[in-house]
């Protein structure tokens, strides 16, 4: 009567360990792409979060800015005598803060640093932006009944004709925070320009 082996043989023991190898290669292959995306993950939402902030704080200052009026502290009657905006190019614009020609508010690029000045006091509100436009839209018709449809895009500088009737502002600026990158963009509509005259 013959005996049967037991244990396994050398072929059947490679073969094994190879198996091995094989899955653990996988599971490791997986654990590393899972915390990979996890970091991607991470550093989109850290560059959303940094740079979404200052953007939006700058489109609400600007929804709210406060009308200026040329006239003095009477009210004004000619649309030409009230505006939100001071001055404005493709990379700052500044705005009204009250009824005073030098209560303004005035954010910029400086190199790659979204800069706020107010009170007399600078301060970096966003670090990394690779670029800033500003892009400025007016009333066209001369109505000063604002038709949000039939907007004028202004030049790369406003001129003292185009502040009066400024009524949106397009924010858009590009963010790299630890290597990662961010597109942000927002319209706002200015709350309180062009004035409305009440006849």
């Amino acid at each position: 009567m013959r005996r049967t082996q037991a244990g396994m043989s050398i072929t059947e023991l490679l073969v094994s360990l190879l198996m091995t190898l094989v899955i653990s290669g996988a599971l490791f292959t997986a654990f590393v792409n899972t915390f990979q995306a996890r970091d991607t993950v991470i550093g989109q939402g850290t560059v959303e979060s940094a740079a979404r902030t200052p953007i939006d704080d700058l489109a609400d200052h600007l929804r709210n800015a406060q009308q200026y009026w040329t006239t003095g502290s009477t009210t004004p009657t000619a649309v030409t005598q009230s505006m939100v905006i001071a001055a404005g190019t493709t990379t700052s614009v500044t705005y009204y803060k009250s009824n005073s020609s030098t209560d303004t508010v005035r954010y910029w690029l400086s190199g790659s640093n979204l800069q706020r000045t107010a009170d007399g006091t600078t301060t970096t509100v966003l670090a990394n932006v690779q670029s800033l436009l500003i892009t400025y839209y007016k009333d066209a018709g001369g109505n000063y009944n604002v038709d949000y449809n039939s907007l004028t895009k202004t030049g790369s500088t406003l001129t003292s004709a185009d502040l009066p009737l400024i009524s949106e502002v397009n924010i858009y600026a590009k963010v790299v925070i630890d290597g990662f990158k961010r597109d942000l963009a927002c319209r706002v509509r200015l709350r309180n320009s062009p004035y409305k005259l009440h006849l």
